[in-house]
């Protein structure tokens, strides 16, 4: 399976992870992680260990990171193992890319629609 995502796509591990080559699960770091990470905080999980240091996502794949990926896979209906794999990753992948799909709409509306009449008082 390929993400179509960028924020997930951009990551050649992520890519792999997607297709179980392996997947993503604890003990790995890196950007990849990091990247996972962000994106659960940006769906609304909290991250208070990973974010600790500098508030920023630590890319470290620890015990908290398996537990927020069983939290989303439990509000998805997955499977709840804390491992992220082709099915995790590609809901996650679906999620932002509709979202990515409703912000480039809404990016074109707004660069291509005329701007709305005005009334000009003149003299």
């Amino acid at each position: 399976m390929s993400l179509k995502a960028i924020r997930l796509a951009r990551y050649k591990r992520l890519q792999d992870a997607a297709a179980n080559n392996p997947p993503l699960r604890s003990g790995e770091t890196g950007e990849a992680v990091e990247s996972l990470q962000q994106a659960l905080i940006d769906l609304g999980f909290e991250m208070p260990i990973s974010t600790r240091k500098t508030g920023f996502p630590d890319g470290i794949y620890g015990k908290e990171t398996a537990s927020v990926i069983m939290k989303f896979q439990a509000r998805e209906r997955l499977q709840q193992d804390g491992v992220a794999g082709r099915v995790t990753l590609g809901r996650l992948d679906e999620i932002f890319a509709r979202i990515q799909a409703r912000d480039q709409a809404q990016f074109q509306a707004d660069i291509l629609l005329p701007p709305p009449m005005r009334k000009f008082n003149g003299s």
